[in-house]
């Protein structure tokens, strides 16, 4: 089956038809209004919070810097969310331009971890993380790969809820390194059977059934070659299991 989002994004314009072309319209205004209508506004709130808990409008009471300490963790999860719908958004139709750079996918993972230790603190989940037995470095956007990691970090933690134990781990193979986020504290076996995927999120319920976080990680795989899976586990809910090429 063809790929509808292989081809170009001037491929693609040049045979839609005029509905497609409203529809494309649309769906760029919506992305101008996300990426600088809101955004902007969002930034201000983040730098203006930022100043007065460096002091620089007078001393702040503990109560206080505590409420513009999650003021500014609110914002910047936002913004990260209208981020990931523009980004979603862009790889969908095809235009896949990625800033690439030599990663240490091992370090990415261990500040994705620190990242999400206060949202399993939060829901009274305990977030632990496997080494390689060597780095492992991809060729990636690492801004991208690092939010795809911690959407999948996320979901896991939610859905282990308290007292729930999830494990982030990376495990480095023939051609490509393989992030897997699971439920349970034992390590995932290496040599597990390959897993079918396919550009059509449908094909795994799963992650069509999860919405914008998972769609956007699966997006951001495929985009840089490699791909996102889901099988289910004996702990309970899915192994997510992301593939990027080695470097």
């Amino acid at each position: 089956m063809t790929d509808p989002t292989s081809a170009s994004p001037t491929t693609r314009r040049a045979t839609a038809s005029p509905h497609e072309e409203d529809l494309r319209r649309e769906a760029e205004e919506i992305r101008h209004f996300l990426g600088h209508d809101l955004k902007s506004p969002l930034g201000f709130i983040s730098g203006m919070a930022e100043l007065l808990l460096m002091g620089r409008y007078g001393e702040l009471s503990g109560e206080a810097t505590r409420m513009l300490g999650e003021i500014m963790r609110q914002a910047d999860r936002v913004t990260e969310g209208l981020d990931q719908v523009i980004v979603a958004h862009r790889l969908s139709i095809g235009d896949s331009r990625l800033r690439l750079a030599d990663v240490d996918i091992w370090e990415l993972c261990e500040r994705v971890a620190s990242r999400a230790q206060s949202t399993a603190v939060e829901h009274r989940s305990r977030l632990s993380v496997t080494a390689p037995n060597e780095a492992g470095v991809a060729r990636v956007d690492r801004r991208l790969v690092q939010l795809a990691i911690g959407n999948l970090v996320g979901h896991a933690i939610r859905q282990a809820g308290a007292d729930g134990d999830v494990l982030l781990s990376v495990v480095q193979r023939p051609d490509d390194l393989e992030i897997c986020v699971q439920r349970g504290a034992q390590s995932p076996v290496e040599n597990v059977r390959e897993t079918e995927t396919s550009n059509d999120s449908g094909s795994d319920p799963q992650l069509a059934e999860s919405g914008l976080p998972l769609r956007f990680s699966r997006l951001v795989a495929e985009a840089h070659g490699g791909s996102l899976a889901s099988e289910p586990n004996a702990a309970g809910g899915p192994t997510f299991r992301m593939r990027l090429p080695i470097a």
